[in-house]
C-alpha cells in the first residue's frame, strides 16, 4: 500500500496511528469503503442485556445514557451479527470475559497466545 494511501486509510478511519495498528470499533458510515484496507474484520458480538448494562455503567463517556442514544444502539444491535455475517465478516460472543474474547480474536487472526485464562 502506497503512502498516499495509508493516509486516506488513516484519515477515513479517523486515526493517525501508524497504519495496522489503527483497530476501529465503532461502525461508520463509510466503514465499507475503508474494509479493503484490512486483512480481516471481526464483529464483537453482544445480546441488548450486557449492551444496556455496558452503556449503563462504562465511565468513559456518557454515549447511551441518553434515552434517545441507548434505543437507536439497540436498534442497531438488532440486525448487527445478521448484516456482518452477510458481508463474510467473523463473530465473537462478546458477553464473555474479556480475556477469551482476546483469545478468540489472536486465535481468528492467526495470532493465538497458547493460554486459556488471564494474564
Amino acid at each position: 500500500m502506497g503512502l498516499e494511501d495509508q493516509r486516506r486509510a488513516r484519515g477515513a478511519l479517523g486515526g493517525d496511528g501508524e497504519l495496522g495498528r489503527d483497530v476501529p470499533v465503532r461502525q461508520r458510515r463509510n466503514e465499507l469503503d475503508v474494509w479493503l484496507y484490512f486483512d480481516l474484520v471481526v464483529c464483537l458480538v453482544i445480546d441488548d442485556e450486557t449492551l444496556r448494562h455496558r452503556l449503563a455503567t462504562q465511565t468513559t463517556n456518557e454515549f447511551g445514557k441518553h434515552p434517545g442514544e441507548l434505543e437507536a444502539a439497540l436498534a442497531r444491535n438488532q440486525d448487527a451479527e445478521t448484516e456482518y455475517r452477510k458481508l463474510g465478516v467473523t463473530t465473537v460472543d462478546a458477553t464473555r470475559p474479556l480475556h477469551a474474547v482476546v483469545r478468540d480474536v489472536l486465535a481468528i487472526a492467526g495470532l493465538a497466545t497458547g493460554t486459556d485464562g488471564p494474564g
